[in-house]
């Protein structure tokens, strides 16, 4: 009679916390905030994270600079997959991408989370990016759609003046942004949250606090 009650007690116990409010739960990522910005080169994401970073005190990632940071690792074993998109700005593999953000956003530098650009790009780092939040205790992404035409991106890249800024340069990297967009725009659809980019850096600032923070 005891253990068959003790039986019914646990299953009672294991029922109700099934039930629990969701809020009991978000309390584990209360304050922490990761958060995806999207845009065209030349449309002010760098800047933008910059600002976001220092006032939520959370590392920004782009992953033109994880790569840069990563190169000396990574030509070790991905010698071939890494070489291709510095030279040409094409993106490494899923499972490459996945590796090299992993090492930066489970850092204890990152723990109350981080900013990302240039990742996801597809569907595997997608779901591998939500799977690694849930395993940090983190929320799943705010999104920030930075809108600037794509001429006038290009337009601010050339007055620029970098060597990287070559016409036939601006125009692979703006393809490499239709990608990333149009995967963003689909699977982050309910999330995104658009801002206008097309006005000074401090003009856009304000939005984008207020995007983040609706």
């Amino acid at each position: 009679m005891g253990k068959a009650l003790s039986r019914r007690s646990a299953a009672l116990a294991l029922a109700a916390c099934l039930f629990l409010p969701a809020s009991l739960f978000a309390q584990d990522n209360a304050g922490k905030l990761v958060i995806l910005i999207l845009g065209p080169p030349g449309g002010g994401k760098t800047t933008q994270s910059k600002n976001l970073s220092r006032k939520y005190k959370i590392p920004s990632y782009s992953m033109s600079w994880i790569l840069n940071q990563e190169s000396g690792w990574v030509k070790n074993q991905y010698k071939k997959s890494l070489s291709l998109p510095m030279a040409t700005g094409d993106f490494v593999n899923d499972e490459l991408a996945n590796q090299l953000v992993s090492k930066h956003i489970t850092t204890k530098k990152a723990r109350n989370g981080f900013i990302l650009d240039g990742y996801p790009r597809s569907l595997k780092q997608a779901q591998y990016l939500e799977t690694t939040l849930r395993e940090l205790g983190l929320p799943q992404p705010i999104v920030i759609d930075l809108k600037v035409p794509e001429a006038m991106a290009a337009e601010r890249l050339r007055k620029r003046g970098k060597k990287q800024d070559k016409p036939e340069i601006i125009e692979m990297r703006m393809a490499d942004y239709r990608i990333e967009a149009d995967f963003i725009h689909e699977h982050y659809k309910s999330v995104l949250r658009a801002v206008d980019g097309t006005p000074s850096a401090s003009q856009v600032w304000p939005a984008v606090q207020k995007a983040v923070e609706q």
